[in-house]
């Protein structure tokens, strides 16, 4: 089909360039889904959401990308991942000594090279201030939860709606992410979601969904 429209259309212009037939075809295709509508544009689909995880504690060292638990936390994370919510898909926060941890994505399960503890790889380095600076520091609290989700696929635009069917609701999906960074920017609030907010692109390494766009659900689920 595709090859029957760039040759007619070369075939039909003086002088035109097969290749560049090819391109005035693309961009004409581009025009008509722009207009949107279209019933090949809609999807639908599920977030799977779990519950947080704070079993045991870490082993964290200032400057390492590593999270180390303990027997209790080893135990916990080994049957953690569900379909639509593997691990290595949720976020990790420890507060050290702030009480308020920043977020990091978990890009890595390990259950060997720490045996018979397993560790967690982040997607960047702990920054996070701790009670030393230079040595790993042991018992740290944790918490692993799952806010931040990719679109249904990669060139996923928007959410017409969200329902949050355990909880009768409705999650708002043109929220403002300045506002919210304004009222809760320690991402302190936890509750049943109610709104979607855009974060670009993922940008975790190794991730599935690499370049897909992102979203953060708040309050904290």
């Amino acid at each position: 089909m595709f090859s029957d429209m760039w040759t007619e259309l070369s075939g039909n212009v003086t002088n035109a360039d097969q290749a560049y037939a090819k391109t005035l075809l693309n961009e004409a295709w581009e025009d008509v889904r722009r207009l949107g509508g279209w019933s090949f544009q809609f999807i639908e689909t599920g977030i799977a959401v779990p519950g947080m995880l704070s079993t045991g504690t870490v082993t964290l060292q200032f400057g390492n990308p590593v999270a180390i638990g303990d027997a209790n936390a080893t135990a916990a994370w080994a049957t953690t991942s569900i379909y639509g919510s593997l691990i290595t898909q949720r976020q990790f926060r420890c507060g050290g000594v702030s009480g308020a941890g920043t977020m990091y994505n978990v890009i890595g399960y390990d259950s060997i090279t720490y045996a018979p503890f397993a560790a967690l790889t982040l997607d960047r380095p702990f920054t996070d201030f701790l009670t030393s600076q230079t040595a790993p520091v042991t018992g740290q609290g944790y918490s692993i939860y799952q806010p931040y989700i990719a679109g249904p696929c990669r060139d996923f635009r928007r959410f017409l709606s969200v329902k949050d069917i355990a909880n009768a609701g409705w999650l708002w999906v043109r929220a403002n992410r300045r506002a919210v960074d304004r009222d809760d920017p320690q991402r302190q609030i936890f509750s049943n979601p109610d709104r979607l907010l855009p974060m670009g692109q993922d940008t975790r390494p190794g991730s599935s969904t690499a370049g897909w766009p992102m979203f953060e659900l708040w309050p904290g689920p």
